[in-house]
C-alpha cells in the first residue's frame, strides 16, 4: 500500500512532507496538472499520494460529491490551498 511520507515529496519541489503533511485534517482544494479541482479534508499524506475524504470536484459554479476517500496521486498535484472555514 501507501507509506507514510517521510522525505521530500514530488508534489511540486516547495513542498517538503512535513509542510503537506500539516494539512492532514484541514480542508484543502487540491488543483491537478490535468485540470481537475478537488475540495476535501486531508486524511493521509503518502510517498506517492494525497487521501482526501468527504471530497466534491468543482466543475466551474457546480460541484459534485464525491463518495469515499479519494487517493491523488503526488505527481499530478499543480497546487494545494488550505481552504478557509
Amino acid at each position: 500500500m501507501f507509506k507514510r511520507a517521510s522525505f521530500p515529496i514530488g508534489a511540486a519541489d516547495v513542498f517538503r512532507g512535513s509542510a503537506l503533511r500539516r494539512l492532514t485534517r484541514e480542508t484543502a482544494v487540491v488543483t491537478t496538472s490535468d485540470g481537475h479541482t478537488f475540495r476535501g479534508v486531508v486524511i493521509g499524506v503518502y510517498d506517492d499520494a494525497l487521501a482526501l475524504a468527504h471530497a466534491r470536484a468543482l466543475l466551474g459554479e457546480a460541484e459534485q460529491e464525491l463518495s469515499g476517500e479519494i487517493l491523488i496521486p503526488l505527481a499530478k498535484v499543480a497546487f494545494i490551498v488550505r481552504a478557509l472555514p
